[in-house]
């Protein structure tokens, strides 16, 4: 039986075809699934946008174009604190870095509004070269206008609008305060006990604006700070608890029970300062008994501005 010849059939052989990829193309990887994917400017317009991985998280602060260090106040805030105002402008920034050491070879009054000091002769202070003056809260008129005002209360305002339409100074304010002039700048309340060296961080009010223009008069570098008229007594002087008489916004109970409060930041400022920080400062008053004073300076309100006036003599020619 004749066999028939078997057919070999030749395997199949696939032609190669080269395509050329746009010089636009990325190559990304998934990060799921680890496999390159290409994806090209020229895509068809069907196709599924490739998802691109996302970056880590940044710790960088996000800085706002007008605002100095802009941070959002819930993550400022602090437990035990109760009360911290917003951040600062780039304007009030640059101000509050001028006015560091700007009292070198000077005395600074730092002028309240208790009742003793009617009894001091302030007019006497006014043109003395190495003497200026901060007034704080109501100013008072034998001294006016001095060099610097500061209030951290907008009642301050309402109440001293006139003078403060009228005034060429500078006004410094918490951001609380939002009126402001040309002369104005604003520091950050910091709230809670404290002392600040550092104004470009902010300052603590502690309840009391006497106590916040200490940190003023700390970070321009005054060689020696008098501090007039922080009585903080609750019998007051003569029936009054302000040299003017009576505070239209606050009820005079109120006020008495308010020293007790203020006293315990002093105290604590008393503990943070050193003793050479502290004796920068005297607090001129016999009226003020808090055992804070004691950690400081005092001296009598009576015949005070005579020996202020000694004093800045005796700086003046030193300086000479």
């Amino acid at each position: 039986m004749e066999r028939k010849p078997i057919r070999v059939i030749p395997p199949l052989v696939r032609k190669q075809t080269v395509v050329k990829l746009p010089t636009t193309i990325k190559i990304v990887v998934d990060p799921n699934k680890r496999k390159p994917v290409t994806q090209s400017s020229a895509a068809p317009p069907n196709a599924k946008p490739v998802r691109q991985p996302e970056p880590p998280p940044s710790n960088k602060s996000v800085v706002h174009p007008k605002q100095h260090n802009l941070t959002k106040k819930a993550a400022s805030r602090k437990p035990g604190v109760k009360y911290i105002t917003s951040e600062v402008t780039l304007e009030s920034a640059e101000r509050i870095k001028l006015l560091k050491n700007k009292g070198v070879g000077k005395i600074l009054l730092i002028v309240g509004n208790g009742p003793s000091l009617n009894e001091i002769e302030t007019g006497k202070l006014k043109n003395h070269d190495r003497i200026e003056s901060m007034s704080v809260n109501k100013p008072d008129q034998r001294l006016w206008p001095t060099k610097y005002w500061s209030f951290f209360d907008m009642s301050q305002y309402r109440r001293n609008e006139e003078l403060w339409t009228s005034y060429n100074g500078i006004i410094i304010n918490s951001t609380a305060i939002k009126r402001q002039k040309e002369s104005s700048l604003q520091v950050k309340n910091l709230g809670g006990r404290g002392f600040s060296r550092d104004l470009t961080r902010g300052l603590h009010i502690g309840r009391s604006s006497v106590f916040a223009s200490m940190q003023l008069a700390y970070w321009m570098n005054y060689d020696h700070v008098y501090i007039l008229g922080c009585d903080m007594n609750p019998e007051g002087l003569g029936g009054k608890l302000h040299f003017y008489g009576t505070n239209p916004d606050v009820d005079p109970n109120v006020r008495k029970e308010r020293f007790a409060k203020e006293a315990e930041y002093y105290d604590f400022a008393a503990e943070i300062l050193n003793a050479d920080e502290r004796a920068r400062f005297t607090f001129v008053s016999s009226a003020n008994h808090w055992p804070f004073v004691v950690r400081f300076n005092k001296m009598s309100h009576e015949g005070s501005a005579d020996r202020i006036l000694a004093h800045a003599d005796a700086l003046a020619c030193k300086l000479a």
